[in-house]
């Protein structure tokens, strides 16, 4: 059994994230022998491993798949819609567990087996053209180890219990980030306390 895998891809993709192949592993949690077969196309990824590996290397799922050779992985099963992301707000607040009224109990938005993000849905045109109103963004389990997203966009959960969808950047005070709108008009969150990060896995326009 052996995979065709972009080396060159996944070696300047690594570079390029400022990590090591070891590194990669450990976050992970895969032992570095069986990241070496995967890479060498004798082991071939599971779907919950290939989430991972895009999460930590900043990457779409569709784009590891292309790369690892893994195009005929079956992106089926069915995620119940977790909320909205009110992008008509100049905030970027999120609504958890709240879909729309019309979407209300609507579980078969989007396929993916054997994942435990949830879905979202885009409300509004303040995110355009990166998001539009009634795309769809598909986030990870939330995280407390906020560091590893710095540069990412995110959904964040403040101590205040609101939640954004946000870029996420170090702010300048320790554990303190700054959150940038992706509406140029809207003004940063500057040095606000983040309970969890969920970065976004797959945006489905």
């Amino acid at each position: 059994m052996s995979q065709a895998i972009d080396r060159s891809w996944f070696d300047d993709t690594l570079r390029r994230r400022r990590i090591s192949q070891n590194e990669l592993a450990r976050r992970i949690d895969m032992h570095t022998s069986a990241l070496s077969l995967v890479l060498s196309g004798d082991r071939r990824l599971k779907l919950s491993e290939a989430v991972e590996i895009a999460r930590e290397l900043g990457v779409t799922i569709h784009a590891l798949i292309a790369a690892f050779g893994l195009l005929d992985l079956e992106l089926d099963g069915r995620i119940p819609l977790m909320g909205y992301v009110n992008l008509a707000d100049p905030s970027d607040g999120v609504i958890l567990n709240e879909p729309t009224e019309a979407e209300s109990g609507d579980t078969s938005v989007v396929s993916w087996p054997s994942y435990r993000g949830h879905i979202l849905r885009i409300v509004g045109d303040g995110g355009s053209p990166r998001y539009l109103d009634g795309e769809l963004i598909v986030i990870s389990p939330p995280r407390t180890d906020t560091s590893r997203f710095v540069g990412r966009e995110v959904v964040a959960k403040l101590a205040d219990s609101q939640a954004v969808l946000k870029r996420l950047e170090a702010g300048t005070q320790p554990e303190r980030y700054t959150l940038v709108s992706l509406n140029p008009k809207t003004p940063a969150l500057i040095d606000v306390a983040v309970e969890w990060v969920a970065a976004i896995d797959w945006h489905k326009p």
